[in-house]
């Protein structure tokens, strides 16, 4: 079953993360939003993922550009891999909902 609480091995393993992330310029939007929304929370599982999606993508040694603007209307994808052929990836957090249950 699905959890909404951030695990304390979840929350080091993301804490490593960012700080291998910070030296990554691509990455420097990630981390801010991140910061801005409270840092390691719980709310911010979201965000934490496409942060340890993002540190996948860097040790893969692909460079990337994070809330890339797609060009349909204001929308972003998560990221745009600078590879050839040019990806771009949008990441879906599957939760259960609070919605009521007959």
């Amino acid at each position: 079953m699905w959890t909404d609480i951030l695990s304390t091995q979840e929350a080091e393993y993301t804490k490593f993360v960012i700080n291998q992330l910070n030296n990554v310029l691509w990455a420097k939007p990630l981390l801010n939003r991140i910061v801005k929304s409270g840092g390691l929370t719980s709310e911010n599982m979201p965000l934490l993922f496409e942060a340890r999606f993002a540190y996948e993508l860097h040790c893969a040694g692909i460079d990337a550009e994070y809330e890339y603007k797609a060009g349909v209307g204001k929308s972003t994808v998560e990221f745009k891999l600078n590879t050839a052929p040019v990806w771009l990836i949008e990441l879906v957090s599957i939760r259960e909902s609070n919605g009521t249950y007959y």
